[in-house]
């Protein structure tokens, strides 16, 4: 049976009280933690415009997003392109979804991070923070664009294997302090591994956070890890260590970048910097594009937090290496995510997904969404065609929650929590 939005009001008001907007078409709340939401008057079933991240929950559906002027004041937000809307199915639908976004919903984590150099017209030098979530570092980390990385993938579903490699390794090594906390933090375990263990997991985390950044902060979330063109470049030119490890393309103007990505332990030194920008610049172009930015990035932590530097200083003459556009490096991208999707799918009875388009891998507590467009391509593996679908799609992606690439990570609320090393 639909719950009509007329007894929906009746619940917001015992839940949250008095409404901070009481007009016509909308009535809106704030949580205790402050947090906005919405009901939509003008539909007889429950709607309700809220902010990500979103979680699946039993009879809640997510929908497109529908701008309202009455959204405005403090529920400005809720008319932004970055807003949800919900529809429930039932008051214990209702119940439960408030529940979480009130009380249980990830908080805001926030990223410290310095600029150097950049031109002024990409971005401003000094210190800043990114406000980021759970579901955006999962994205990222399946999303890097890098090919399977161990050799015992090459037997069974590697893809698979590597998606699930992945997704453990963050659950490993990054917690936040609480479900109230904003910064990420590393686990003991991390803490107590071993120097080439810590060094393999550090290099991993500055290959996510370039992802998030070049995503967030440059408009560039089409990445992908220069191992993919190995071969199809004359041997030895990806072996040592003077090379860049991933390209970015922006999603509008289609230029490529090109990163040279470390983790470490502890904050960098000048002469680590130099090296990062140094190795970057060996990149000349891709596909024929020049690379218009060359940037070394370095994650590292300060009192066991996260933090993000990058520098783009003007390049040095000379020639570098010219990488080919080849369709291949579509299939690096999106292939992790889509057998680990497929894989969950299967799992939910035979491709069967919850009616808001998750699926969910209980083991690591994280759910699953491909935008039905993109679907069709990776279905056939045509990864080319979902690329250049993708590019068609942003409006749509944007109005419905999903990432530039048509892809969707919702963290279940263990992610919120601080780790349990018994549980690792």
């Amino acid at each position: 049976m639909t719950l009509s939005s007329t007894a929906a009001e009746q619940i917001l008001i015992g839940w949250f009280g008095s409404p901070i907007k009481d007009v016509q078409y909308v009535l809106g709340f704030q949580t205790p933690k402050g947090r906005v939401l919405a009901l939509d008057r003008r539909a007889s079933v429950t709607r309700i415009w809220f902010l990500p991240p979103m979680r699946p929950l039993e009879g809640v559906t997510y929908i497109g997003h529908a701008r309202n002027d009455n959204l405005n004041g403090l529920l400005k937000s809720l008319n932004s392109a970055v807003a949800r809307r919900a529809e429930i199915e039932s008051e214990a639908a209702l119940r439960a979804f408030l529940a979480w976004y009130s009380i249980l919903a990830p908080h805001v984590l926030f990223i410290d991070y310095e600029n150097e150099d950049f031109p002024p017209a990409v971005l401003t030098d000094g210190g800043y923070r990114l406000p980021t979530n759970w579901d955006e570092i999962l994205w990222a980390a399946i999303t890097v664009g890098r090919p399977n990385t161990f050799h015992v993938f090459r037997h069974g579903d590697a893809s698979l294997h590597e998606a699930r490699f992945r997704w453990s390794m963050l659950r490993m090594s990054l917690q936040q302090r609480g479900p109230s906390g904003h910064k990420i933090i590393r686990t003991d375990l991390f803490k107590r591994m071993d120097p080439t263990e810590k060094g393999a997991v550090n290099y991993f985390l500055g290959l996510v956070l370039c992802k998030l950044f070049a995503a967030s902060l440059l408009d560039a979330p089409w990445t992908v890890h220069l191992d993919v063109f190995r071969n199809w470049l004359r041997p030895g030119l990806l072996s040592g260590r003077s090379r860049p490890d991933m390209v970015a393309q922006s999603r509008f103007n289609g230029a490529w970048h090109a990163f040279e990505c470390k983790g470490r332990a502890s904050a960098p030194g000048e002469e680590e910097k130099r090296k990062a920008k140094a190795q970057a610049q060996r990149l000349v172009s891709v596909g024929g594009a020049r690379c218009q930015l060359h940037i070394g990035c370095i994650t590292s932590f300060r009192n066991d937090t996260i933090q993000f530097y990058w520098r783009d200083p003007e390049p040095e003459n000379g020639r570098g290496m010219e990488l080919p556009e080849t369709p291949v490096i579509w299939r690096a991208y999106y292939e992790p995510f889509y057998r680990a999707y497929r894989s969950a799918s299967t799992e939910a009875d035979k491709l069967a997904k919850a009616t808001d388009g998750f699926v969910r891998m209980s083991d690591l507590d994280i759910s699953l969404a491909v935008h039905p467009k993109i679907e069709e391509h990776l279905n056939e593996e045509n990864w080319t065609a979902a690329r250049l679908a993708a590019g068609d799609l942003q409006k749509e992606f944007e109005e419905t929650g999903y990432q530039p690439d048509g892809l969707k990570v919702a963290a279940g609320g263990s992610w919120s929590n601080r780790a349990d090393d018994s549980e690792l």
